[in-house]
């Protein structure tokens, strides 16, 4: 399945959202998002690696980008669990549902 996240995060207005003067990318949220550490959650390394890896094949895409089933899934409930309700919905929209 393929999915984009190199493109800017968008506000409810449409206007890209800016940090410092540039504009946020959807994929350095997602990265983020994936190398967050849940003390609660008591992540294997296996885990954290497998979450490294995806991320760092995040961050390494241009426009669209094939990814498994597995890791889509894996992105959307990260992003579902850890993100803001805006990352949710753009990342969401970016895979397709």
């Amino acid at each position: 399945m393929k999915a984009n996240f190199d493109t800017e995060i968008l506000g409810l207005d449409g206007n890209a959202i800016k940090e410092n003067g540039k504009s946020v990318m959807l994929k350095s949220a997602v990265v983020n998002i994936l190398m967050l550490t849940d003390p609660k959650a008591e992540e294997t390394g296996e885990q954290k690696l497998k979450l490294f890896n995806l991320a760092n094949k995040v961050m390494q895409c241009d426009a669209q980008t094939d990814y498994s089933a597995e890791e889509l899934a894996l992105i959307k409930e990260r992003v579902g669990k850890y993100g803001t309700s805006l990352v949710v919905g753009r990342v969401f929209a970016a895979i397709g549902g």
